[in-house]
């Protein structure tokens, strides 16, 4: 009984965290009702920027930033971003006002996680935008976190899609 009860003890964080090292399996709407899929960003260099409400009004600001940092370089066509709103907190009848306070251009979309699902899965920090870098086969690659735009995280966000495109 022991031993399984090590082996419980030992095996159990690294089940409960494996899905984290990779582009997890999903199939959710964006603001507009469109459905989007992990299989979307298979075989795609793909950033995540994500947050709940509060973080929100960052997202674009370090969307921006990271795509002029990659202006004069081919790897910015190849990359496939992946915008995802955690509104897990807002109450189900209230999902249709959520959805009006998105932007309404077609291109400004991002992915509505009602469940929370990313937020589980990379443990997303409130009132920030969480940037997630992963590589063409789904591989987590850099995680950084924050609220106004830092050039230093930039350039980190940027040296690691250089090196490992």
């Amino acid at each position: 009984m022991k031993i399984i009860s090590f082996l419980i003890l030992f095996l159990l964080p690294t089940l409960v965290f494996a899905q984290t090292d990779y582009l997890i399996s999903f199939e959710l709407e964006d603001q507009f009702s469109r459905v989007h899929t992990h299989q979307d960003y298979l075989g795609k260099f793909t950033i995540l920027i994500g947050s709940d409400g509060g973080g929100s009004k960052y997202n674009g600001k370090w969307g921006t930033a990271i795509d002029h940092a990659l202006k004069n370089d081919d790897i910015k066509y190849q990359i496939s971003w992946l915008p995802v709103a955690d509104v897990s907190s807002a109450p189900f009848f209230m999902k249709g006002y959520v959805r009006s306070q998105f932007p309404e251009d077609q291109k400004e979309w991002a992915l509505c996680d009602w469940e929370g699902e990313f937020d589980e899965a990379y443990g997303f920090e409130g009132n920030m935008s969480n940037i997630l870098v992963f590589d063409n086969s789904g591989k987590l690659l850099h995680r950084c976190v924050g609220t106004e735009v830092d050039i230093k995280m930039i350039e980190e966000i940027v040296a690691v899609v250089k090196n490992n495109y």
